[in-house]
């Protein structure tokens, strides 16, 4: 196992995860409700799932398009969702504590 690559991909996702909403999400749950095990269980297999989604579609994705145009349209995606978020374009559902965003006036995800 390649143990430098673990701990450069284990190091900066650990401190960009720590402010977001997920996180924030996990923190009203477990308040909210006092039963931390449920939550932690629940947070950890949604984080894994998403975590085996991006691997298999990244993985999928460079067999077909050179990496260098996969980071850029990432790059581009974070730019346009940053760009949306500014302008209140991708909010949360009304009165939602959960970390599942929709765009919406632009109708892509659905309201939850």
């Amino acid at each position: 196992m390649d143990l430098r690559l673990l701990f450069t991909t284990l190091g900066p996702l650990f401190v960009a995860e720590l402010g977001y909403k997920t996180r924030l999400a996990v923190i009203v749950m477990t308040a909210r409700n006092g039963k931390p095990i449920p939550v932690l269980i629940g947070a950890v297999i949604g984080l894994a799932l998403v975590t085996v989604l991006g691997v298999v579609v990244g993985g999928f994705i460079t067999r077909f398009v050179p990496v260098k145009y996969v980071s850029k349209g990432a790059a581009v995606a974070f730019i346009v969702i940053g760009v949306l978020m500014l302008s209140g374009e991708f909010q949360g559902p009304a009165g939602s504590p959960h970390a599942i965003g929709r765009i919406s006036k632009i109708k892509v995800l659905p309201a939850w």
